[in-house]
């Protein structure tokens, strides 16, 4: 999967994490899929290294505390219709339910 596809998965503030572990990637190493689960960049990749996994973790942690929209500091978040989990600051979260409400 390349960046320009990888990118389309996720909230635009999660471009940065992204793109840095596009950059750093091993020789070797392939990202396969790229998405969001419960409110969280997750990213799947073969042949790994140790290291690289260790900053892949990174880069998930940060999205759990990273907003999607804006990349201020964030927290999970339900979204009022469909249950999906976002991980949002308030401000963010303020403006998605009024568009949704």
């Amino acid at each position: 999967m390349d960046f320009q596809e990888a990118r389309t998965r996720v909230g635009v503030d999660w471009y940065t994490p992204l793109n840095n572990l596009y950059r750093t990637k091993p020789t070797g190493c392939e990202i396969t899929e790229v998405g969001r689960v419960a409110g969280r960049l997750r990213v799947t990749v073969t042949g790994a290294t140790p290291s690289f996994v260790q900053i892949i973790m990174a880069a998930e942690d940060e999205s759990a505390r990273t907003c999607e929209d804006c990349g201020n500091k964030g927290g999970h978040r339900r979204e009022m219709r469909g249950g999906k989990i976002l991980t949002l600051c308030d401000a963010c979260e303020v403006r998605t339910t009024e568009r949704r409400a």
